[in-house]
């Protein structure tokens, strides 16, 4: 569900942020359609008087993409921006939360979808470090499999080693040893 509803918030921003190449594109129709001509030399043939076709084009497509569209476009970019940053936290905080609860299937599902291995949280631990602190084995093993450094520091300075020494897992300290 969640997942669905970031995809839609994706297309939705992207279908506004192709709102002014569209308008643009429209107003070269509607003057086509007033029968404006694209030659210069045919200018009685626009059915707007006295407006040379290649301005009226113009200021058709300026007018309706960039005074009309544009704040949409602006718009878009701020909440596709926002979108992604949302997104990615809350599924950094979902494989993190999953992570200490020795959730092996979540944790292996959230890798395969987006493998964001050394994501931190508020304090800079990444997945690898709450595996490790808590003693769980078979996601240490796993977060490895997918490459996690174990050289990465939380804001304390610790890596993952110095948290499995410090909360007495000897399984992973020779796990971890193994990678160095």
């Amino acid at each position: 569900m969640k997942q669905r509803t970031i995809l839609w918030g994706y297309v939705i921003c992207a279908f506004i942020s192709i709102f002014p190449i569209l308008s643009g594109l429209a107003g070269i129709a509607i003057t086509s359609i007033l029968g404006c001509n694209w030659s210069l030399a045919d200018k009685s043939k626009c059915l707007v008087l006295n407006i040379d076709p290649l301005i009226d084009l113009t200021k058709m497509g300026l007018m309706v993409g960039f005074y009309v569209f544009m704040p949409l476009l602006f718009t878009s970019v701020i909440a596709w921006t926002l979108v992604i940053f949302i997104s990615l936290a809350i599924e950094t905080s979902l494989l993190l939360r999953a992570t200490r609860r020795n959730d092996i299937k979540s944790v292996k599902k959230f890798l395969n979808v987006r493998p964001q291995v050394d994501s931190k949280d508020r304090i800079g631990n990444t997945g690898l470090m709450i595996a490790a602190q808590n003693g769980h084995v078979n996601l240490v093993k796993l977060f490895l499999e997918y490459g996690a450094d174990p050289e990465i520091e939380n804001k304390k300075q610790e890596n993952a080693m110095q948290l499995a020494t410090k909360y007495g897992h000897a399984e992973i300290i020779a796990l971890l040893t193994k990678v160095k």
